[in-house]
């Protein structure tokens, strides 16, 4: 499809139906998930049977229903044996039956759809999250707050402009969050959509736009991706330049540039360890050790997602570190990876990390994309999410063919 007929595709009802699907998977938590779930559901069905004129199991490949069974057969075991099943295993079978209509949809109506609404989509976040920036810097006053007390019982203020534009917390660092609930999920997104910017759309303004909200994001795992973009960008142009002269030029300005990257990594990271934020660090390391633990331990079928079952089985894990308040992550574990390892055992973690990896909707950067998606679900309880999962379903479907 011609790039300039995909960049003016504009269905705004689709449009805030992706919006929907990504709110699902990482957004503000003042976006009530059980009711957007639902409404994703039916609204993707509808649209699939008016493709069809009916609804047929054929509609989705033939893999992805293995991994659907495996999964159903993981949570049978679980109320069998562990007799556990409780509303987090039906929030996570809702989101797995969300991702498969809508991967289902997009691959029967056209991929190249997806890639756009969801180019849409950022370029309005992006937009609205500079705005957000600016007002914050020159014009403080405008933005309301209010107090209220989070789920770790530390209270906290959130500063905005009516919702939209969101700076987020008051006494933390001043971070870009977006429509996230956390800035390291909105740097998931604009990464992935800086990697359709230099490889499909090439909007100088846009990359430049996207480079400077990751950079307001704060994130040190944003910055770690954003540095393997830009390098292997970099290669590429570097490989087809032929004047040798030239190509030193560029070496040395990226050297200069990367040096400055790396500063910036280096002390967010120390800051994290050693620093004020070190609770960000030691929260993740006791999340790691927690969690592996667990998994070795139930290695099969896991323990099931309620957060509660896992806080209980982490308080008997000896090391805690010295965590206090917030820092203890309360609210579970954060990192994804092994979140899928001792949520729904490790055979089901793997043949999810297979399908990610394989991944197939960006082809023109694979390894890429592997390496983002791996480092930033890593790090973000985010895997069992109707928009992530559509990278894993675009792995195991063999059917499934890339447009680009």
């Amino acid at each position: 499809m011609n790039d300039k007929v995909l960049s003016e595709h504009r269905n705004w009802p689709s449009i805030i139906m992706l919006f929907l699907v990504m709110m699902l998977s990482g957004g503000n938590h003042l976006f009530i998930r059980n009711p957007i779930c639902l409404l994703v559901i039916v609204v993707y069905g509808v649209r699939i049977y008016k493709l069809l004129g009916g609804l047929t199991l054929q509609c989705i490949p033939r893999r992805i229903w293995y991994f659907f069974a495996a999964f159903l057969c993981v949570i049978a075991l679980q109320a069998i044996i562990l007799n556990i099943f409780d509303s987090a295993a039906i929030a996570a079978l809702s989101n797995i039956i969300a991702g498969m209509i809508v991967y289902a949809y997009y691959k029967l109506a056209d991929t190249d759809a997806l890639i756009s609404e969801f180019v849409t989509v950022m370029k309005i976040m992006i937009v609205m999250g500079l705005i957000s920036a600016i007002l914050y810097t020159f014009f403080p006053d405008s933005f309301s707050t209010y107090k209220f007390t989070d789920s770790y019982g530390d209270e906290r203020t959130v500063s905005h402009v009516a919702f939209l534009f969101y700076r987020g917390v008051i006494g933390a660092k001043e971070r870009l969050y977006g429509f996230f609930w956390e800035p390291g999920i909105y740097q998931i997104y604009l990464n992935i959509f800086l990697i359709f910017q230099l490889n499909r759309y090439k909007e100088k303004t846009w990359i430049f736009a996207t480079i400077l909200s990751i950079i307001l994001t704060a994130s040190t795992t944003g910055y770690i991706i954003l540095s393997i973009i830009l390098l292997h960008e970099l290669f590429k142009k570097v490989c087809m330049i032929k004047n040798r002269y030239t190509v030193v030029a560029v070496l040395v300005v990226a050297v200069v540039a990367f040096g400055y990257g790396y500063k910036i990594v280096t002390d967010n990271i120390s800051d994290k360890v050693s620093g004020e934020n070190q609770g960000s660090f030691l929260a993740r390391q006791a999340d790691v050790i927690a969690g592996l633990t667990i998994a070795y331990e139930n290695p099969l079928i896991g323990i099931g997602a309620n957060t509660d079952r896992f806080k209980q089985m982490r308080s008997r894990i000896a090391w805690q570190g010295e965590l206090t308040g917030s820092q203890t992550k309360d609210t579970g574990n954060t990192n994804g990876l092994i979140s899928l390892m001792y949520i729904w055992g490790i055979p089901l973690a793997i043949w999810y990390l297979w399908g990610l990896c394989r991944q197939k909707l960006i082809s023109s950067s694979k390894w890429v994309m592997a390496v983002l998606l791996l480092l930033s679900l890593n790090s973000e309880p985010l895997a069992m999410t109707p928009f992530f999962l559509l990278f894993t379903y675009s792995g195991l479907d063999n059917t499934f063919e890339p447009n680009s």
